[in-house]
């Protein structure tokens, strides 16, 4: 709830490349979903990695009306593979 109608820069890490989130944008913009992981940062400044995917929702004109977002917290598995 904090998060709705929010920039995702409030809780975008500082490691994370701002090349991936232009690719992130021109994919979406051009209606197509977009996969990736995006490192974000927690209400304690901790930082966690999530698996995400986001699509453009579209009108009945083909036109962007919204942006679904489902993201899955891969931060142990991510840690497991540096161990």
């Amino acid at each position: 709830e904090e998060l709705i109608g929010k920039p995702h820069s409030i809780v975008r890490h500082q490691d994370m490349s701002s090349k991936v989130f232009e690719e992130l944008w021109a994919a979406i913009m051009s209606k197509k979903i977009w996969r990736g992981v995006i490192k974000n940062r927690k209400r304690d400044k901790t930082a966690y990695i999530a698996q995400s995917t986001i699509t453009p929702i579209l009108d009945e004109n083909g036109e962007i009306v919204e942006f679904i977002s489902v993201s899955y917290d891969i931060t142990q598995l991510e840690e497991l593979k540096d161990e």
